[in-house]
């Protein structure tokens, strides 16, 4: 199998990658074919599939730059997963929030699913698996999710991972203030004296029946 492996399907266009390579020589890889190819994505949707690699919150982020350098803006980029290898995409609306929706999903079962952007007061986000979102999530607006959910910025609004009661799902970003923060049943609150300067990584999860938060050590 090549580093990277392409397939077109009627949503927009996958790109496979074999994890038996090392992540450097598949970002090499992905950045060739995009100086080669990059004209093709233009009205399209790219799918990153991951599969069942964990990968480092950085490395979500390094993946994500590249195609966004090489790719133009209106180019929607996806995480999915492997559960689902069907041929095609399926369109949904799994669920409808109760605020104003942003976008449409589409996605494989068990996928995760990426937002580019700020999410804005009145805005709602809601995903029955992963979430990463590419963009601050304001205060007043609400970030919904399944699975785990990661923010490529800060996270000041309501968030609530593990919907579905899934206790190991985890809520990631680079500054997580949130107004409220849910994972499963449990739901906690930042301290009021928290400080506002400080701007580090941090996750929250599920220890002891209580949501703890630590810092993430890159």
């Amino acid at each position: 199998m090549e580093t990277i492996n392409t397939k077109m399907t009627a949503k927009g266009v996958i790109i496979d990658f074999d994890w038996e390579h090392n992540f450097e020589a598949i970002k090499n890889s992905l950045k060739d074919h995009f100086e080669e190819a990059g004209s093709f994505y233009e009205g399209t949707d790219l799918y990153f599939k991951v599969g069942t690699k964990e990968l480092e919150l950085n490395n979500f982020k390094e993946l994500f730059e590249i195609a966004e350098n090489y790719l133009s803006s209106e180019t929607g980029i996806y995480l999915v997963g492997q559960e689902d290898n069907k041929e095609r995409l399926n369109s949904s609306k799994e669920s409808q929030p109760k605020r104003e929706p942003i976008i449409e999903e589409v996605s494989f079962k068990g996928d995760t699913v990426l937002v580019k952007g700020t999410i804005r007061s009145g805005q709602a986000v809601e995903h029955p698996h992963n979430l990463v979102i590419m963009g601050d999530v304001n205060p007043g607006a609400e970030v919904k999710a399944g699975g785990d959910i990661i923010v490529f910025g800060r996270l000041m609004g309501l968030v609530h991972a593990g919907a579905g009661g899934k206790k190991d799902a985890q809520v990631a970003a680079l500054r997580l203030t949130p107004t409220q923060i849910r994972i499963a049943n449990k739901i906690s609150r930042p301290p009021e004296d928290s400080n506002d300067q400080i701007f580090s990584p941090e996750k929250a999860f599920i220890k002891e029946e209580r949501i703890i938060v630590e810092e993430i050590d890159f």
